[in-house]
C-alpha cells in the first residue's frame, strides 16, 4: 500500500478539535479565506499574468483622443481662413459671370444651309428576258410528271380462335369473357363437345328487379332469359353454374361453370 502525504494550507486539525466545533461549512469558508491572493500568486508574477497587464495597459493608451478638444480645433481651423483667398474666389466668380455673357447666343448666328448631291449610279443590264421564251422540253417533262399515290394493301387481321377444351360447355365457341347478346340467343343454346348433352343449369342474370338465378331444364336458352340479358345485362356478368350434362350411356356429370360478359 502506497502512503501519500497532503500538504494542507492550514493548521492541522485533530479528531478531537472536529468533534467539539461540529461546522463542517465553516471550516470550509476558512479554508477557501486562507488562499493567497491573485496578485500575490506565481502565475501573476510568471509570463501569463505580465502578458495580460501590458496588454491593459496598451489599450488605455491607444484611446487618448477627446472629442471636445477635436471639435474645437477644427472650429477654430475654419474660422481662420484667409481674407485674402474670400477676395480671389468673388473675383474669380465676376470674371466668370462677364465670360459667360458676351459668348453670342445661337439664333444671331446663320447657318449655311449645305446641300449634299448624291449621284446615284444605276446599272442597268442591257439583257433583255424574253417573256415568251420557249422553256427546253427536260423542264417541261419534270413539270409534266405526277406523284401517283402508294397503295398499300390493306392489313388483313389474323382473326385467333380460342380454342376450347373438349370437356368445357361454351355458347357459340366462348366459355367465359365477352360474347354478344346476338351470339347468346342465336346460338340459344349450351353445347359440349365431348359426347355429352346439358340436360339443365342454372343461370344467375339481372331481371330489371334485381340479381335473380333460374334454373333451366335442357340445353336451350329461353327466350325471357334472352330479353332480360338484351335489356339488362349488356356490360354486367352472367354465371352459369351446375352445368348437367348426360352421355348416351345415361352417364352423367358435372362440367365447368361459365362466366359470360354480354355486350351488344
Amino acid at each position: 500500500m502506497k502512503k501519500t502525504n497532503t500538504t494542507l494550507d492550514r493548521e492541522p486539525m485533530n479528531s478531537e478539535a472536529i468533534r467539539q466545533r461540529q461546522n463542517f461549512n465553516y471550516i470550509l469558508k476558512e479554508t477557501a479565506a486562507a488562499k493567497i491572493p491573485i496578485w500575490k500568486s506565481i502565475w501573476f508574477y510568471g509570463p501569463v499574468g505580465i502578458a495580460m497587464v501590458t496588454m491593459v495597459v496598451s489599450a488605455v493608451r491607444m484611446n487618448p483622443k477627446n472629442e471636445t478638444y477635436d471639435n474645437n480645433t477644427t472650429l477654430s481651423q475654419i474660422q481662420a481662413i484667409p481674407a485674402t483667398q474670400v477676395s480671389t474666389d468673388h473675383a474669380t466668380i465676376e470674371s466668370f459671370e462677364s465670360t459667360i455673357a458676351e459668348v453670342p447666343t445661337a439664333e444671331s448666328e446663320e447657318i449655311p444651309t449645305v446641300v449634299v448631291e448624291k449621284q446615284i449610279e444605276s446599272t442597268v443590264s442591257t439583257d433583255k428576258v424574253d417573256d415568251n421564251t420557249k422553256l427546253k422540253p427536260e423542264v417541261l417533262a419534270e413539270e409534266n410528271i405526277e406523284i401517283e399515290p402508294v397503295k398499300s394493301a390493306p392489313v388483313v387481321i389474323p382473326v385467333v380462335e380460342k380454342k376450347i377444351a373438349r370437356t368445357m360447355p361454351n355458347i357459340a365457341g366462348v366459355f367465359s369473357g365477352r360474347i354478344s347478346v346476338l351470339q347468346i340467343c342465336s346460338a340459344g343454346m349450351i353445347h359440349c363437345n365431348n359426347g355429352y348433352q346439358v340436360i339443365s343449369y342454372d343461370i344467375q342474370y339481372d331481371n330489371g328487379a334485381g340479381s335473380t338465378v333460374d334454373r333451366v331444364s335442357g340445353s336451350r336458352i329461353p327466350s325471357y332469359i334472352c330479353a332480360n340479358l338484351k335489356r339488362y345485362n349488356v356490360g354486367s356478368p352472367v354465371f352459369i353454374t351446375k352445368i348437367i350434362a348426360m352421355n348416351e350411356k345415361g352417364e352423367r356429370k358435372q362440367l365447368l361453370s361459365m362466366s359470360l360478359e354480354p355486350t351488344f
